[in-house]
């Protein structure tokens, strides 16, 4: 190729560029990342943001299993530890939804009461002193 500036030689251009490089700038000329800490740093926060969301799984399926009848003594140990990520997910669902359907009736008793005072109170608004 041609040097477009006859005082640089090859080398010269070339241990420019490695600079360039070196101090984030990329051959195209765009500005990356500055300092060299944000990049070893950013491994390391997703290898810990990893590690987080593995632990919560963990302890997800540790709480999900030990709330679920085994309906099988000897085989519940080996099938629940092969679970993957998705399935402690989906358990976890189905069992919020499964509480959330047997606190209904809670919830019922708790409007009928509260019907039941709300008409009490009215009655005895509406009797003359």
């Amino acid at each position: 190729f041609s040097i477009p500036f006859p005082e640089l030689s090859a080398t010269a251009l070339s241990s420019k560029l490695d600079a360039h490089l070196q101090n984030g700038v990329t051959a195209a000329g765009l500005i990356t990342s500055q300092d060299p800490l944000k990049r070893t740093n950013k491994p390391l926060m997703e290898k810990r943001r990893r590690a987080r969301i593995n632990q919560s799984l963990a302890i997800l399926k540790a709480l999900i299993l030990e709330s679920t009848v085994k309906t099988k003594a000897g085989d519940g140990q080996s099938k629940h530890s092969k679970l993957e990520k998705a399935d402690i997910l989906e358990l976890t669902v189905r069992h919020f939804q499964r509480h959330r359907n047997l606190d209904n009736p809670a919830i019922d008793k708790y409007r009928a009461g509260y019907t039941d005072c709300a008409r009490e109170v009215a009655r005895y608004l509406a009797t003359p002193e």
